[in-house]
């Protein structure tokens, strides 16, 4: 193919370049100078190309860089995949637990991941304005009294009563001092 001008062909390789850089990975984009006004041969232009590709420092610096680029693609698609299956896992119990079919498992998956959301509201970081720090209280109160579990006061205060009521009736002993060896205090047996 022939050009009218070194412009127009400068132009046109800078274009196949730009649309190959596009559509192949790793493909790099070549130089756009404008063509020499001195002709040279093209077993000369082909030698100087080869020279500057072949440095093995410079594939070396070029392969590292593609690595680095590779892994992190890798882990972005890796985090956004264990985001999605999560989401799609809390999805699948939600809706099970308002069908009323909930499993043990992800009854047990939903306690733990509730746990897990009320230490992380407890100890977000303390705020210095005072109307954000009062609306972050709200709202704290708010997703704990919703989510926090219901504590068992009344059952263990009745346990503590029978206990009690078990140790004064004399069924159970309970491990402490017994009356015959109660702690000497020196001040008292110096008085006598």
């Amino acid at each position: 193919m022939s050009f009218d001008s070194a412009t127009s062909q400068s132009q046109a390789k800078s274009t196949v370049n730009k649309l190959l850089a596009n559509f192949l990975p790793g493909a790099a984009i070549a130089s756009t100078t404008v063509v020499p006004t001195k002709p040279t041969a093209k077993a000369q232009t082909v030698a100087k190309e080869l020279s500057k590709k072949s440095n093995p420092e410079e594939l070396k610096r070029i392969a590292k860089k593609q690595k680095l680029a590779q892994r992190k693609k890798i882990l972005k698609n890796s985090e956004t995949t264990k985001k999605f299956n999560k989401l799609a896992k809390y999805n699948s119990i939600k809706a099970h637990k308002e069908s009323g079919n909930i499993t043990p498992q992800e009854e047990k998956y939903l306690s733990k991941l509730v746990r897990k959301n009320i230490s992380a509201v407890n100890s977000l970081s303390e705020i210095d304005d005072p109307e954000l720090k009062q609306e972050l209280s709200e709202v704290k109160k708010d997703i704990l009294s919703i989510y926090a579990p219901v504590k068992k006061s009344k059952k263990q205060s009745s346990k503590q009563k029978d206990f009690n009521t078990k140790i004064q009736k004399g069924y159970i002993s309970y491990p402490g001092l017994t009356p015959g060896l109660a702690p000497v205090d020196y001040n008292e047996s110096d008085s006598e």
